[in-house]
């Protein structure tokens, strides 16, 4: 009896469990049907006054840039600057051991003194000689002969007169100074080295207040911003001086902008061939040394004027291989793809050229919980838009 009993037990427990079981699969389902759309945050657009802005990457370069080398042959016997301070103009940097070219200088003064002293002598000779001609007790051509001799002299004078001066400028080069008025860089060569006109250069001097930053725009790009900054100045735009409709300013790498606007100082009047590219220089006053040759930067040209445009924070920009777009939430409270045309960056935020209008609902935070067509919970970020 025993044994039949079990059995039975155990279907009566079956049969209890498998209608629990059924209920929870039902509540399961029940429970994922009711998941509440997920929150995201979301803005109203707004127009906003916003300056026409292009961003280039350009390079800081020195106006003046001297590499300063041996002009003679020399022992270096001096090294008269402190490596990366500012020299001026005329400043001596290196001496070389003037004494071998003193020496040069002294000879060619001597043989200068005895060329005149010979000239001396020949223009006396011949004016005797012409003397004597005149009184019949001389021929011609020793008169001839003696004013050739007065011109060899001559000539010789003039000869000394070149070597002296040459060995004046050789003594002269014993002193390298700076040509320019910069910061000088380290010395290849220290006291003691031997130097010449083959042993490369010796330091750097480079310029460092005002400097030149230099990039390159593509041409089609450079005629719409003329077009654009003539409408917004009512001027010629990008104009070789200082009152320009256009104002230059540079975000450094730290991200920071640059305190000094510059000024656009040169177009270039070509287009270049292989990049379809032009030119552009630019001068920025550099007081505190803060720019360096060869130093990038991002170049921002804006207009003076201001324009009313939708600006979008970053976070709500997203790109795919069919170009950016951002998520609108729609009457419905359902998220939907808008392709949109992008302009230029304002501070922490990026122009909307097309692709939207004032007051619609755009989600800039929570992008990773929803897909398109998905309904969301929109929270405003300023607590007083409104959706739909």
């Amino acid at each position: 009896m025993r044994s039949l009993a079990l059995p039975g037990v155990v279907l009566l427990g079956l049969a209890a469990a498998l209608p629990l079981a059924g209920c929870d699969q039902d509540d399961g389902r029940q429970q994922t049907a009711v998941r509440p759309a997920p929150a995201v945050t979301v803005v109203n657009t707004r127009r906003e006054a916003v300056t026409e802005e292009y961003e280039f990457v350009g390079r800081v370069r020195a106006i003046d840039r001297v590499e300063v080398r041996a002009r003679i042959e020399g022992v270096l016997q001096e090294r008269a600057f402190r490596e990366g301070d500012l020299v001026e103009a005329g400043q001596l940097l290196f001496r070389i051991e003037p004494d071998t070219f003193e020496a040069q200088v002294k000879t060619a003064e001597a043989n200068l003194a005895r060329a005149k002293a010979r000239q001396v002598e020949a223009d006396k000779s011949l004016a005797r000689g012409r003397t004597l001609l005149e009184r019949g007790n001389i021929s011609q051509a020793q008169v001839d002969e003696a004013e050739a001799s007065a011109q060899a002299a001559a000539a010789e004078v003039l000869v000394r007169e070149a070597e002296l001066r040459l060995a004046e400028i050789n003594l002269s080069y014993t002193q390298i100074t700076s040509p320019i008025t910069g910061r000088g860089s380290e010395a290849t060569y220290s006291a003691g080295n031997l130097v010449n006109p083959g042993s490369g250069v010796l330091a750097v001097v480079t310029s460092m207040d005002p400097v030149y930053v230099t990039f390159s725009i593509a041409e089609r790009t450079l005629l719409q911003a003329q077009r654009t900054f003539a409408e917004r100045g009512g001027r010629g735009a990008f104009r070789d001086q200082r009152d320009q409709p256009v104002a230059p300013r540079l975000r450094l790498p730290t991200g920071d902008m640059y305190e000094f606007a510059g000024w656009i100082n040169f177009i270039g009047a070509e287009v270049d061939p292989l990049t379809g590219s032009v030119p552009i220089r630019l001068q920025f006053p550099n007081p505190d040394g803060m720019l360096l040759h060869g130093q990038f930067v991002t170049v921002v040209l804006e207009t003076e004027e201001t324009e009313d445009k939708i600006v979008l924070p970053q976070s709500a920009i997203q790109e795919d291989q069919a170009g950016p777009f951002v998520l609108v939430i729609d009457a419905d409270k359902l998220a939907q793809v808008r392709r949109v045309q992008l302009g230029s960056v304002q501070g922490t935020g990026r122009v909307v050229e097309q692709g939207l209008e004032e007051g619609e609902v755009v989600l800039i935070e929570g992008v990773q919980k929803v897909r398109p067509g998905v309904a969301v919970t929109p929270v405003f970020a300023d607590g007083r838009g409104k959706s739909g």
